[in-house]
């Protein structure tokens, strides 16, 4: 895919390709492959310059704020993350985690900014305040004391009925 038009040519440029395709000098076909765009983006480019061509300019201009979040949310985030780590490395508290949804909503509170649970998970895994999750598997192991061959059959018994139940039940 080609770099963007703007970062390729200059004002100037442009507006030379498009003065030779409305003379005539070259062709649709030739106006694209010079360009390296659409048809249609190329039209649209051309629109722009027949309605003010002393004022035409390729140069991106965005219409709305990129998704950063303000210096102070960054700075509340990694406070709130700052409290949390003490608490973890308390040996007297049971904390052994952080809670990513409790910040979001403290700083909603506090500073009546809306910031999701995710993009503070996602600044601590970037400063270092993030503790993976581990895998809790447990391994079901039952002991089994019989004093006869037929208590052992019972045992037994009862195991395959259980879970006989609990595949019909839907699990």
């Amino acid at each position: 895919m080609a770099e963007q038009i703007h970062r390729r040519f200059t004002d100037e440029q442009i507006k030379l390709l498009l003065d030779l395709y409305l003379k005539k000098v070259i062709d649709l076909p030739q106006a694209l492959q010079q360009l390296e765009c659409s048809r249609r983006r190329f039209y649209q480019i051309l629109r722009d310059y027949r309605e003010a061509p002393e004022r035409f300019t390729i140069a991106y201009a965005r219409n709305k704020p990129n998704r950063r979040l303000p210096e102070i949310i960054e700075q509340a985030i990694k406070e709130e993350l700052k409290i949390d780590r003490q608490l973890i490395r308390d040996r007297e508290t049971t904390i052994r985690g952080y809670n990513y949804a409790f910040i979001r909503d403290s700083i909603r509170k506090s500073l009546s900014y809306k910031v999701s649970a995710q993009t503070v998970r996602n600044r601590a895994k970037k400063w270092g305040y993030y503790i993976p999750k581990r895998n809790k598997v447990k391994a079901l192991t039952r002991e089994v004391v019989t004093e006869a061959a037929g208590m052992l059959l019972q045992h037994v018994h009862h195991i395959t009925n259980g879970l006989l139940m609990w595949k019909r039940s839907g699990h």
